[in-house]
């Protein structure tokens, strides 16, 4: 049961990583940052997903700019 757990705090931990890239390249490029939630707000899937389905890596995070869920057509910035 631990392996699970510490698999999940991980997850989390990538997560919040991805979370912080992309806050900071929208604070040195001086953008709106839109993605501060974990889940989108139309199709509650965690935008930063981590694993199989991922669909922005860490370094993308950081390298640019997120406006929309990258599973659903949500735009976050309307």
């Amino acid at each position: 049961m631990s392996e699970v757990i510490t698999k999940a705090s991980e997850y989390d931990g990538l997560m919040e990583q991805k979370i912080d890239a992309q806050r900071k390249y929208c604070v040195d490029n001086e953008v709106p940052f839109f993605a501060q939630r974990k889940v989108c707000s139309e199709c509650k899937k965690p935008w930063a997903l981590c694993g199989p389905g991922e669909k922005i890596t860490l370094k993308a995070a950081g390298s640019m700019h997120i406006t929309g869920c990258p599973h659903c057509p949500a735009s976050w910035c309307d």
